[in-house]
């Protein structure tokens, strides 16, 4: 009787393709969820459902029970079976007899990736999206897209341990605001993904990638990663994931000023997040609807997107995306010349982002009310708040806001401070991208 407890609780470890997964489905999580900040020890711990030791163990390849993995696992919304572990000491290999054994065949990676019972969990959780998917494939042009040929079959779980090392090597880099360093390990993560033909990894670290170029303001590049990421998720059929990839792509359109693909791109993420019935990503979606009209100077759509997005968030207990929406409303507010009302939104904005301490989202604030300000014609004021705000851009490695917080201070100096431009908020500037 007494041995059914250590039985139970006998050390395991995921296995280096769950462990793929489970790093994957943490960092999805965070992009999706849209949460303020960096993705911390401490985040990826309330994702797991359990606590900062056992999340590090876990990340780490340590013993924990097969209970908690399942766990976690059920938390992101994985699908759970044993042979996503192994043991934490795998047991000696037996004794060479006389006649050889015979060989086994080769396992190619994809065909080993995944236990029967995880593919037919994930083919229905696709079968429920694939009208969408088929939807959103012509707007790609995936006849053009092909996964480069598959690599020679290979031992299971090496490839996989190699991405994994470069995958969360870069992934800590760059919410450590390391950005070089985290390109050269996500680069390596793609050319491993590339090589095996494993395209749900490969989309992850392409994601993963295009999120570190805008934060570097490498809104082409982005642009491309998106696409491409978002083009393998369709090929594949992984309806749930598309939604939030098609934002991210509207969202850089938006920023380069290409308004017609991303009013498609976002129209295509709102319908796919209203399907799979993500309140959140609704309100994201249609946060960026709002800028991406008022970009083309449509206020009243602005304003109308701006409510919408409030109204889809209302009850969720997120007060980041609320007040990112209302910093946004304030700049439709200063346009149809209600400045006193844009600044007090922004004067509220501001002192809450301060509250919690977020450097970028200060400088954002102050950046949004110096521009109020110098609409206002306060240059004292407007000069005070856009020297501030270039100081925290230039802290905190944003080169965008930097450069315009620099292009603001040269139009107020040229005493042309009420054309001010004002700065279209975009994914980018989110308290969901990792950077603070």
């Amino acid at each position: 009787m007494g041995n059914a407890g250590p039985h139970r609780k006998r050390a395991v470890r995921l296995t280096p393709e769950a462990l793929i997964l489970l790093n994957r489905g943490l960092v999805e999580k965070w992009q999706d969820d849209r949460q303020p900040g960096k993705l911390t020890r401490e985040a990826r711990a309330e994702y797991l459902g359990v606590s900062v030791a056992t999340s590090e163990r876990i990340l780490a390849g340590k013993g924990v029970d097969r209970s908690t993995l399942s766990h976690a696992f059920r938390c992101l919304g994985l699908a759970w079976d044993e042979s996503c572990c192994e043991p934490l000491v795998k047991p000696p290999l037996p004794e060479p007899k006389d006649t050889p054994s015979p060989v086994p065949e080769p396992v190619s990676p994809a065909a080993s990736r995944k236990s029967p019972h995880r593919a037919a969990q994930e083919l229905k959780t696709w079968g429920s999206g694939i009208l969408f998917v088929v939807a959103v494939s012509g707007a790609l042009g995936l006849a053009a897209w092909k996964l480069p040929a598959p690599a020679p079959p290979v031992v299971r779980g090496e490839w996989a341990k190699e991405f994994n090392v470069a995958f969360s090597a870069g992934m800590d880099l760059f919410h450590a605001g390391r950005y070089a360093e985290s390109r050269k390990q996500l680069d390596a993560a793609i050319e491993i993904a590339r090589r095996y033909d494993s395209a749900s990894s490969l989309s992850s670290a392409l994601r993963l990638a295009a999120d570190l170029d805008l934060a570097r303001g490498s809104l082409h590049a982005a642009r491309q990663g998106y696409k491409e990421a978002a083009g393998i998720r369709v090929r594949i059929a992984d309806g749930p994931t598309v939604p939030a990839l098609f934002e991210a792509l509207g969202d850089v359109e938006t920023r380069l000023g290409d308004f017609k693909n991303a009013k498609a791109s976002l129209n295509m993420a709102l319908v796919g997040f209203r399907k799979y019935d993500d309140r959140v990503g609704v309100a994201m979606a249609s946060r960026n609807l709002g800028s991406l009209y008022y970009g083309m100077k449509d206020l009243q759509a602005a304003k109308h997107w701006f409510q919408e997005s409030l109204l889809a968030v209302k009850g969720l207990a997120k007060p980041e995306i609320e007040m990112d929406v209302r910093g946004r409303q304030a700049l439709v507010y200063q346009q149809m010349g209600r400045i006193g009302d844009a600044r007090n939104l922004l004067k509220r904005c501001l002192g809450f982002w301060v509250a919690r301490r977020h450097p970028r989202w200060i400088a954002l604030s102050q950046y949004q009310l110096g521009v109020c300000e110098a609409a206002a014609g306060n240059r004292q004021e407007a000069t005070a708040l856009l020297t501030a705000s270039k100081a925290g851009f230039e802290k905190v490695g944003d080169m965008a806001g930097l450069t315009d917080a620099k292009a603001a201070l040269a139009r107020l100096e040229s005493k042309k401070g009420s054309g001010v431009a004002v700065r279209v908020v975009s994914e980018s500037d989110t308290p969901f991208s990792g950077r603070d």
